[in-house]
C-alpha cells in the first residue's frame, strides 16, 4: 500500500498530464474558432456601425432640442408675446443679468420672490433645523422674478402730438 507521499506524487503527475492535454485541446479549439470569430466580427461590423450612427444622430437631436430649449429660456424676452412673464434664477448674479437683459428689451420687474428648497426631514426636529440652517447658509435660495412688458410705474404717459395748425385757405 503506497504512502501518502507516493499518492501525492501520483496525483501531481496526473494533474500535469491533464494540464498538458487541456492546453493542447484549448489550443486546437482556439485555432478552429478564431477564423469563425473573425468572420462573425466582420459580418457584424456594418450593423454595429450603422446602429452607432443612428444612436449618435438621436443623441445629437436630443442635445440640439435641449440647446434650443435652453436658448428659448435664456432669451425669453425676445420671444415672449404676452405682457407678463415669470422667470426663475439660481443665484443673485444670474438674476441681475436676467433683469438687465430684459430691461434692455422693454421689460420691467413687477415683483420678486425667494423660493426655498424642499424641506427634508432626516430624523429628528433638531437635526432637521440644523441641516436646513446649514443648507441655507451653503446654498442660497432660488429667485423668481415677474416681469411686465412696458414702461415702469413712475414713467410719464406718452405725450400726444399737438394738433397741426390748420391749413391757410388760399
Amino acid at each position: 500500500m503506497p504512502g501518502w507521499q507516493e499518492r501525492l506524487k501520483q496525483a501531481q503527475q496526473v494533474a500535469r498530464e491533464g494540464a498538458r492535454q487541456a492546453a493542447v485541446t484549448a489550443e486546437e479549439v482556439r485555432k478552429r474558432a478564431e477564423p469563425a470569430l473573425r468572420d462573425a466580427v466582420e459580418k457584424a461590423k456594418p450593423a454595429v456601425e450603422s446602429g452607432a450612427r443612428r444612436g449618435r444622430r438621436a443623441v445629437d437631436a436630443t442635445l440640439e432640442e435641449r440647446r434650443a430649449q435652453h436658448e428659448a429660456r435664456a432669451n425669453w424676452y425676445l420671444l415672449e408675446d404676452g405682457p407678463v412673464h415669470t422667470a426663475g434664477f439660481p443665484d443673485d448674479e444670474s438674476m441681475r443679468q436676467g433683469i438687465q437683459a430684459a430691461a434692455e428689451h422693454g421689460w420691467r420687474v413687477e415683483s420678486t420672490a425667494t423660493v426655498p428648497g424642499p424641506p427634508r426631514i432626516p430624523g429628528g426636529i433638531a437635526a432637521m433645523v440644523a441641516k436646513q440652517a446649514a443648507e441655507r447658509m451653503l446654498k442660497p435660495d432660488k429667485f423668481m422674478v415677474t416681469f411686465r412688458k412696458g414702461p415702469g410705474p413712475g414713467a410719464a404717459p406718452p405725450r400726444s402730438q399737438p394738433p397741426a395748425p390748420p391749413a391757410e385757405p388760399s
